[in-house]
Parts: C-alpha cells; sequence; structure tokens
C-alpha cells in the first residue's frame, strides 16, 4: 500500500521543492536589490565619503591662517626649522570647534577631528609650550626695564 503511493509522494515533494526553491530565489532576489539601495544610501561600517579638493584645501587654509609664534628655545634645531607653534592656551579641541563654526557659517563640510589632527599634524604645527614660563628679557620688558622696541625685535 505504501508502495502505490510512492510515485505520488515522490512527484508531490519534488513539485514542492521546485516551486519553493523559485519562490525562496525570488525573494532572495528583491532582499539582493533592496539591500543595495540600502548601501547606496547609507555607507556600512568603514566606509566613508570622500573629501573634494575644495574641503581639503580649506582645512589647510584654516589652519595656515591660525597665527604663531616663534620659538625662543628651538630656533637652532633643524627638527624645528618648519614647525609652526600655536600661542598658548590653545588646545586641538577648541580649534576644531572653532573650525566647525567657521564651516557652518562658510556652508562648508567639516572634517571629524581626526582628519583634522592628521591635517594638523602634516603641516607640522604644534602648540607652544615654554621649558620655563618666560625668559630674562621678556621679564625686563614686563617690568619696564627694557624698551618697546628692543622687546619687539627679541619676539
Amino acid at each position: 500500500m505504501v508502495f502505490n503511493s510512492l510515485p505520488t509522494i515522490l512527484n508531490f515533494s519534488l513539485e514542492y521543492l521546485l516551486t519553493s526553491s523559485n519562490a525562496t530565489n525570488t525573494d532572495n532576489s528583491q532582499a539582493e536589490r533592496s539591500s543595495k539601495a540600502h548601501r547606496q544610501t547609507f555607507p556600512q561600517s568603514g566606509k566613508y565619503v570622500l573629501l573634494t579638493s575644495e574641503e581639503k584645501a580649506y582645512i589647510v587654509n584654516w589652519l595656515k591662517a591660525i597665527p604663531t609664534v616663534p620659538s625662543h628655545y628651538c630656533r637652532k634645531p633643524s627638527t624645528y626649522a618648519d614647525k609652526h607653534f600655536i600661542f598658548p592656551g590653545e588646545t586641538l579641541s577648541s580649534l576644531h570647534n572653532d573650525y566647525q563654526q567657521d564651516c557652518l557659517r562658510d556652508s562648508v563640510r567639516a572634517v571629524e577631528r581626526k582628519y583634522f589632527t592628521n591635517v594638523f599634524k602634516d603641516l607640522n604645527m604644534s602648540f607652544f609650550h615654554p621649558r620655563k614660563d618666560q625668559c630674562d628679557k621678556c621679564i625686563s620688558a614686563k617690568l619696564g626695564l627694557v624698551r618697546r622696541e628692543e622687546h619687539e625685535a627679541h619676539v
């Protein structure tokens, strides 16, 4: 009795498998299309939108426009020959916040802090940290013992 119905069961099973695999393939292709559309709209982790040359130039020009001070103590070594020191009291976070505000004002897309830091280092910029508070001539000028012209020539 079971043997008589075996061909019917096999035919039914085969038809079921063929139709269900077609339905699965259709569902998969629709899922692939929707996931491709999702990937095109929203970048996945690890992917980023490249900066335009105008955005790169904006950050470089913005950093170069920051007023710098020559170091009294690092003029001679060649490692500091092209180093640009920013006035004491500034931090990388405060500079990045100022940069973001300027980007909003100028309608330019701001870069993240990591890229900002990399450009800052590539431009050979640093924060000025004197080894001692002030040199003798600066202290003398502060006390009024040195003329202003001499002090400005020294700085």
